[in-house]
């Protein structure tokens, strides 16, 4: 494991994590043959690629021979810059591709195509990133993602919206009892995106999951990405979690949502 700040467009830091295969060096310095390539993990809105479900992927993603590289999004509740009520589509968007940019100049280890993972808005950034570099994409796996802003707002009820709009601001109650906000502008922004514009352009293979009771992202919006995306029907995979929610890294959960994506990913090998 490596970690290390990065400057994004914005001039902001990026705090990036590197984890490599077990049996290759930790010097950041192996011999690029040995890796079997690169995964990048982008978390989800508010959250940062030390939770449990994004160390869990990496983990897998490692003992195939990947490697992973997951990162704290700015204006986030990692150690990257920014502020979360600033927090847009645009800007979690633009950190993946930034991390990737980057990548690209400084890692040795730095291979096309790679493998995109991500979850809610960050499975949303990946999403848009394949659509527009397919070529660079050699697996999806947006888990619970985000559709569109239309969608994602006719998820939550008008009086919620209302208020929202209304104040210009919305808070939340973190786990640790802080109040954050995120601003009425963030739907501004994500109501600019739609996912299934460009869904012709996915074709490689992909790996969806829905919790059964996901209100955010449920099952019925993400099966409007599955079926238009032009992947191959057996290369493709969408699966419906039992009694889950959002949180895929519910300790009931996450160990389900481990072994469908270790699975996919063993079919890549």
């Amino acid at each position: 494991m490596s970690k290390l700040f990065i400057k994004n467009r914005d001039n902001l830091r990026i705090l990036v994590n590197i984890d490599l295969p077990v049996e290759l060096h930790v010097d950041l310095n192996p011999h690029p043959a040995k890796a079997k390539g690169l995964a990048f993990i982008m978390p989800s809105l508010g959250s940062r690629h030390g939770r449990q479900e994004f160390v869990a992927m990496s983990d897998v993603l490692t003992h195939y021979g990947y490697i992973a590289i997951s990162f704290d999004p700015t204006h986030s509740f990692g150690k990257s810059d920014g502020d979360y009520a600033d927090a847009t589509f645009t800007t979690y968007a633009s950190d993946l591709e930034d991390v990737i940019e980057w990548a690209s100049k400084n890692l040795p280890q730095y291979t096309e195509p790679f493998i995109l993972v991500g979850h809610s808005l960050g499975a949303m950034s990946t999403v848009y990133y394949a659509e527009r570099f397919p070529e660079k994409v050699k697996a999806l796996a947006p888990l619970a993602t985000v559709i569109s802003g239309k969608l994602s707002l006719d998820a939550r009820g008008p009086e919620e919206v209302e208020k929202w709009k209304a104040l210009g601001y919305q808070e939340q109650k973190r786990s640790n009892g802080d109040i954050k906000i995120l601003k009425w502008s963030h739907m501004e922004d994500r109501l600019k995106y739609d996912m299934l514009m460009n869904a012709s352009k996915i074709n490689m293979p992909l790996l969806m999951l829905a919790g059964e009771f996901d209100k955010s992202t449920p099952p019925n919006h993400e099966q409007l990405l599955f079926d238009a995306v032009a992947t191959p029907v057996g290369d493709k995979e969408f699966h419906i979690i039992k009694n889950a929610d959002h949180d895929i890294g519910r300790v009931d959960i996450l160990p389900v949502v481990k072994e469908i994506f270790e699975k996919w990913l063993s079919k890549l090998n």
